[in-house]
């Protein structure tokens, strides 16, 4: 404590006169923090996840200088749909940055540029016709045909600047992901990329600032590696950091770099998965551990403490990947059961989050004001079909195709879809040696000859597909999806016998492979047999 004479030998603190405002929101107020007054909901309650209201009188919220309304523009309940869509999205990877974009620049773009406008009316048409209502909407092909004319007028001038163009392709994109055609949706999301990679000239009227929100757009391009089996990034690779370099970035930027040029090595080491062992390239393995280095180092340094949402998917991206990095020069599935504990992080942090959804603000889920989840970004599902599908102890396996079901839709990637095939590949592998057998615990009870290597969907089919009738409302819901189902019959007698160049399909040799068409009810009509005996759940953290 200081003296007397300390104090008044200290110089005294003076107040800077500053004008303080006095509408700012009441949460921000209590907690005595400067609030940017951003209506409907202020930045940092945004951020934080905390209720938001303004006092009575409050002025409308500042607009950002560089993003006007245009007052030529019509609402649109497209428009309104899918901004509310955005906003009430889970927040899951997204930083501080990547939530204020699409809770606040995004409808300003859509009240200020006609082709974002159009964009995000084909986009929310889409929606409600494919998630909220199920069928076809004529409507929602009008919307889409003005919303690529309009693109291609912006794309002539790119008088506002690129940022406007890629979010309108990304629209776009994910209008085509809501209908399961992939294909197109890849050709708007390469066109975002093209942008992106090029140097054009700035104009004038740009809006909003590219390197910003750069890392959003880029993070997109994981969905081009996982969702596509052995599809390499659409973006090329970015330079390497050093690992002490790595240390500059924030957590999210660093684990994208090693993600993206993990997602590459992968593409390039898969089709040695099944050769000899002696014409592996020395560098493949080199890389490998280069890459599980820098993964190890991530997780080391980031732990999710305190239940932070964006840490929790970020771990749960990072160890899928270290797992799959780990393995994809093993021809073994039953290598995978080495990695129980980052398997089952996976799982109890994803749990994390749905307690912490319950807990939080906002509507509930099963509540009149929420929407169905739709989030642009990579987050929770990839991480829970790859458990799910590599991971078979039937105890875990079934929490992660729970948590799968109620997951929604990031990007391509439909919660209820994967949940559906995790639970018929379940189904096949832990089929009972003896007519009446419960499903057991032992993971070594599923031989290797009984294990699905790999499967995908080849199509996505709708009620009425069988000739019925189509034009009831509800009949065009994916109801089923047609999926390829692949297995090795002896995996020893086919290492002894392994290809001696790399092979993307070597399945298609019939001798000791099978694979298969299956049609797959969604949401899958059995549910998973129960297991013999319950356990006792912890939470789970690795430890490197």
């Amino acid at each position: 404590m200081l003296t007397p004479a300390a104090d008044l030998a200290k110089p005294k603190r003076t107040r800077t006169n500053v004008k303080q405002s006095k509408f700012g929101c009441f949460t921000c107020k209590s907690r005595r923090i400067k609030c940017d007054e951003l209506k409907p909901i202020c930045r940092r309650c945004l951020t934080s996840k905390r209720p938001c209201a303004y006092p009575h009188g409050a002025p409308p919220g500042p607009t950002p200088i560089s993003l006007w309304a245009n007052p030529s523009l019509p609402q649109n309940r497209f428009v309104n749909l899918i901004c509310k869509v955005l906003v009430q999205g889970p927040r899951r990877s997204k930083n501080d940055l990547e939530v204020a974009f699409w809770s606040h620049t995004i409808p300003q773009l859509t009240q200020s540029i006609p082709s974002v406008q159009a964009a995000a009316a084909a986009f929310g048409a889409s929606y409600d016709a494919h998630v909220l209502r199920g069928n076809q909407s004529s409507e929602a092909i009008e919307h889409y045909s003005r919303a690529l004319r309009l693109v291609q007028i912006e794309l002539s001038s790119l008088q506002h600047g690129i940022v406007p163009c890629i979010v309108a392709c990304l629209f776009l994109s994910c209008t085509e992901a809501l209908q399961q055609r992939f294909d197109k949706g890849l050709v708007h999301l390469q066109g975002a990329f093209s942008l992106l990679t090029s140097d054009p000239k700035p104009t004038s009227k740009a809006i909003t600032n590219t390197e910003e929100i750069s890392l959003l757009f880029r993070k997109l391009d994981l969905h081009s590696a996982t969702f596509a089996v052995g599809r390499a990034p659409e973006l090329p690779p970015l330079p390497v950091p050093t690992p002490k370099a790595l240390l500059s970035f924030s957590p999210d930027e660093a684990l994208f770099r090693i993600l993206h040029a993990c997602y590459h090595f992968t593409a390039i080491a898969s089709p040695y998965r099944y050769v000899s062992r002696r014409i592996l390239p020395p560098e493949l393995l080199i890389e490998q551990g280069r890459h599980l280095a820098d993964m190890k180092q991530w997780l080391s340094r980031h732990n999710a403490q305190g239940g932070n949402e964006q840490l929790l998917v970020l771990r749960a991206q990072c160890l899928a990947a270290f797992i799959n990095v780990a393995n994809i020069l093993e021809p073994r599935e039953m290598a995978f059961d080495d990695y129980a504990p980052e398997f089952q992080e996976i799982i109890t942090s994803v749990e994390i989050l749905s307690l912490n959804a319950a807990d939080g603000g906002g509507p509930p889920l099963n509540s009149p004001d929420a929407l169905p989840l739709f989030t642009p970004e990579m987050g929770i599902i990839h991480p829970l079909y790859f458990t799910a599908l590599k991971y078979r102890d039937p105890f875990w396996r079934r929490r992660a195709v729970a948590l799968l079901r109620r997951s929604g839709r990031e990007g391509p990637w439909v919660g209820e879809i994967e949940a559906a095939l995790a639970s018929a590949i379940a189904v096949r592998e832990e089929q009972p040696e003896k007519p009446g057998e419960r499903v057991s615990g032992d993971l070594t009870r599923i031989p290797e000859s009984a294990r699905i290597s790999n499967c995908w969907v080849v199509e996505y089919m709708r009620d009425g597909v069988d000739g019925r009738d189509i034009s009831r409302s509800d009949e065009t819901r994916i109801r089923k999806v047609k999926a390829i189902l692949i297995r090795c019959h002896d995996m020893e007698k086919m290492l002894q016998n392994s290809i001696q160049a790399p092979n993307e399909h070597p399945w298609r040799d019939r001798t000791q492979w099978a694979w298969w068409e299956e049609i797959i009810s969604v949401p899958y009509n059995t549910e998973l047999e129960s297991c013999t005996h319950q356990r006792v759940m912890e939470p789970v953290l690795v430890e490197l």
